[in-house]
């Protein structure tokens, strides 16, 4: 048996989307993450059966040896996963390891009713990071900003656990989408410092809220939503990230062709993905307005957090 990472919290994100005696269609979340509660329901899972999967860390070559290794171990069919790419190098990684899939970005899937402009709010700080203390989140990079806010609380997925610099709020206050919501508008930009991990929530949080983002380089598909009306690239130190806010700042984009320009994407990719739902259904002899169903079953982020016990229930009742 492999040495596989899997989800580290109590619960993971899985979903049931679709529920017909035809085709079970299920959202899940990375692919080795989801090999121990494979491992238990391997038998129970039917060749009608259809897995759309997020990508929430950068797809290399390691992750798909891995996959690939999970679905031989496991006598699964690589056919029934269908793989949402974050980025152009993601899905070529993945078409070189016979993993189907398209690029449909996973900020696609942020709810935009929940993180919007918020009309009145004073711009209290020049940038704000929401990232928890992992060191591969480089809080480093942002210590020569002054007027700086972090929001550092929440589960740490077992990862080191970094220092962080001073900050004018309290950086370790949990806050729920509204208070996420808040300390968006109050910030002049928003900051991702990470060299590799997914697309990153928090990146498209920014600018559903019209905040700018200043991003170092890097793996894993948030700068699919970037471009030179909503972003800056920063080198990899503490002055050059400090001088791009100040730069960015300066440029004084307009928050809502930012918002807007986020949401055209976000239409971009939920199409792409209701075509490829149509095609699995019609292949299964299920008709269904996908784009009807879409709009009634959309939810933030498209999967709930659920326990390694309710999966299994599931899958052996069913």
């Amino acid at each position: 048996m492999s040495n596989f990472y899997t989800w580290p919290g109590t619960a993971f994100p899985f979903r049931l989307y679709v529920n017909t005696p035809a085709c079970r269609i299920f959202i899940i979340h990375n692919l080795t993450h989801n090999y121990d509660w494979l491992k238990e329901v391997k038998e129970k899972i039917k060749p009608t059966d259809f897995f759309f999967v997020t990508i929430a860390w950068y797809l290399d070559e390691h992750l798909l040896k891995q996959a690939n290794e999970m679905f031989k171990e496991l006598n699964l069919n690589p056919a029934q996963f269908f793989i949402m790419y974050n980025d152009i190098e993601e899905q070529i990684n993945g078409f070189n390891h016979g993993l189907d899939g398209e690029i449909i970005n996973h900020n696609a899937w942020l709810d935009e009713n929940i993180f919007y402009i918020e009309e009145g709010v004073e711009k209290t700080y020049d940038a704000l990071y929401i990232a928890r203390r992992s060191e591969m989140k480089r809080h480093h990079l942002c210590e020569s900003i002054e007027n700086l806010a972090l929001v550092a609380g929440g589960a740490n997925h077992k990862n080191k656990i970094c220092e962080i610099p001073e900050c004018k709020n309290n950086p370790s206050e949990i806050l729920d989408a509204s208070g996420v919501r808040k300390i968006i508008n109050q910030s002049k930009t928003g900051l991702c410092l990470s060299q590799k991990e997914g697309a990153c929530w928090s990146s498209g949080e920014y600018l559903l809220c019209g905040t700018p983002v200043v991003s170092t380089q890097n793996f894993g598909g948030r700068s699919t939503f970037y471009n030179l009306n909503n972003s800056l690239i920063s080198d990899d130190n503490k002055i050059s990230v400090a001088q791009a806010v100040d730069n960015l700042i300066k440029k004084n984009f307009n928050p809502e062709d930012i918002r807007k320009d986020h949401i055209r994407k976000q239409t971009y990719f939920r199409k792409i993905f209701k075509k490829n739902l149509y095609y699995v259904l019609k292949s299964r002899g299920v008709e269904l307005n996908v784009d009807e169903y879409f709009k009634d079953n959309f939810i933030d982020k498209m999967y709930h957090g659920v326990t390694f016990e309710s999966v299994i229930d599931f899958f052996k009742n069913a």
